[in-house]
């Protein structure tokens, strides 16, 4: 602590005056808010079809995602399966989930007692996305895929390409990890 004192006019006046002493340790500084650490990137989104087993199909996901099951048979037409109706398109799925098979498929398994009848080969194909898929309420009527996918492509000879008809129209607008696709071939 410094004083200084000074003699005033009239004598034997002191005047003290004290100087403000530096804190000899600086005031500790705020503490700097941590970063917030970038989020993992999010794995593509992936969507999967088992092979049809006792009335069941199984489909996998591996995070919550609105899903579409299309049946494509060549030259014969495109029927929309999953969702089955306007209020089943706001569901989400995660993980595997277990559908009812809606065709016989003891007339599309090899069976050695069957004659020279075939079934068709049925391309059963899932679209998957983190967002609402393209499905309007006109989806669930009969010519309706028909009517939006051109007659051509419905009854198309190459189901790949009635795939990619089927993604761009009901697929959202989104980054590709973003929506997934799966094909299972289920051949008499």
């Amino acid at each position: 602590l410094a004083t200084t004192a000074l003699a005033a006019c009239a004598p034997g006046t002191v005047i003290v005056v004290r100087e403000p002493v530096s804190n000899p340790r600086p005031a500790p500084r705020p503490a700097a808010p941590a970063p917030t650490p970038a989020p993992a990137p999010l794995a593509p989104l992936e969507v999967d079809i088992g092979r049809p087993h006792r009335g069941q199909l199984l489909v996998q996901t591996n995070r919550p995602a609105y899903v579409a099951l299309f049946e494509i048979i060549p030259d014969q037409g495109v029927t929309l399966v999953h969702p089955s109706s306007a209020r089943e398109r706001r569901y989400m799925i995660s993980g595997p989930r277990r559908m009812p098979v809606w065709f016989d498929e003891a007339r599309v398994t090899p069976a050695a007692s069957r004659g020279p009848a075939r079934q068709p080969v049925r391309y059963i194909y899932a679209l998957a996305s983190d967002e609402p898929l393209n499905i309007t309420d006109q989806a669930f009527h009969a010519e309706y895929l028909r009517r939006v996918l051109g007659p051509v492509t419905y009854r198309g000879a190459h189901p790949y390409s009635t795939m990619r008809a089927i993604a761009s129209r009901f697929a959202p607008n989104v980054r590709d990890e973003k929506w997934a696709e799966d094909v299972i071939v289920i051949d008499a």
